[in-house]
């Protein structure tokens, strides 16, 4: 069920690769970031880490791929975004610099 999203820009050639998050597809998620340079790894600000986010960096660790971290679904009025993406026993927090970047505002 991997997605190929084949872009060009800038006369450059970037396949992008969209692999489901859920546990049921971790082949697809491991076959991805053996072919990948790099990962771009969402993660829901409602739901928080969960395990596919933790599988999906685990795939990365293994192959040292480059990685950014996506927090989506900001908008929703329920999110806990320090408490869910901030989780203390999840892979990302013990693992990667915590310097976000804001897109853009919600509202």
């Amino acid at each position: 069920m991997t997605a190929l999203l084949p872009v060009e820009w800038a006369g450059y050639k970037l396949n992008l690769l969209d692999t489901p998050g859920y546990t049921d597809f971790a082949g697809e998620v491991k076959g991805a970031a053996r072919v990948a340079d790099c990962a771009l790894i969402a993660v829901d600000s409602v739901a928080g880490v969960e395990v596919g986010t933790e599988l999906a960096w685990t795939y990365a660790d293994e192959h040292k791929l480059p990685r950014m971290v996506l927090i989506a679904k900001m908008d929703r009025g329920e999110r806990q975004l320090s408490h869910r993406a901030r989780q203390p026993n999840a892979v990302l927090c013990r693992q990667f610099c915590s310097t976000p970047i804001t897109c853009r505002q919600p509202g």
